[in-house]
């Protein structure tokens, strides 16, 4: 279900959002810069808050909800840019409004850099190593999915010229996975087809 690794990653976007209006400052070699515990909660209709991109062959309005709560941690390491990690859990619901059925996610996640690598125009390359378990439940409270392990994958970012400030940073490029073991049930499943079956 490609879908839940997608909305992850939207939901670390909102947690960046809310904990990195943050001007960090030059620091020495292995300092702490921020240790931030965080929660929130999101809730919205899919077709309204994603419109096209939600999927099509869902006829259903869908209510999307989710808790979350974290804690995000920025250091330095060797050199200039600072490293972060994120830990965080979430119970996520996705709710059929013409029948009430609700599918269920609930996971937890540890994200962490592993590697900053200089590309010497700009940008930087991020290497990221992300452990977890993550559980889908149907309607009547069965567990249908497990995905549970461990995956490495890199990002290219424009640091703006501020190396310590991540603040102005810019998403450049996902190259994707480089490493992945654990198990994945929903690895090659199409997490709209699955809404249509287990909802409708």
């Amino acid at each position: 279900m490609r879908r839940l690794s997608r909305q992850i990653r939207l939901l670390t976007a909102v947690i960046a959002a809310l904990v990195l209006p943050i001007v960090l400052p030059s620091t020495a070699s292995g300092r702490v810069i921020d240790n931030e515990k965080y929660q929130f909660t999101v809730s919205h209709i899919e077709q309204e808050e994603h419109g096209a991109d939600f999927c099509q062959n869902v006829e259903f309005l869908v209510r999307y909800q989710a808790e979350v709560e974290g804690r995000l941690l920025i250091k330095t390491a060797n050199g200039p840019f600072p490293y972060f990690a994120d830990r965080f859990q979430s119970t996520e619901t996705y709710t059929n409004l013409e029948n009430d059925k609700t599918l269920t996610h609930v996971f937890a996640t540890r994200n962490a850099d592993q590697r900053i690598v200089d590309n010497g125009d700009g940008t930087i390359t991020i290497t990221v190593k992300s452990t977890g378990r993550d559980f889908v439940y149907g309607p009547d409270g069965s567990r249908l999915f497990v995905d549970a392990g461990q995956f490495q994958f890199q990002i290219v970012v424009d640091y703006n010229g501020t190396p310590e400030n991540p603040d102005d940073d810019e998403f450049v490029a996902d190259l994707g996975a480089v490493k992945q073991t654990g198990r994945n049930d929903t690895e090659g499943r199409d997490f709209c087809d699955d809404l249509v079956t287990i909802l409708g």
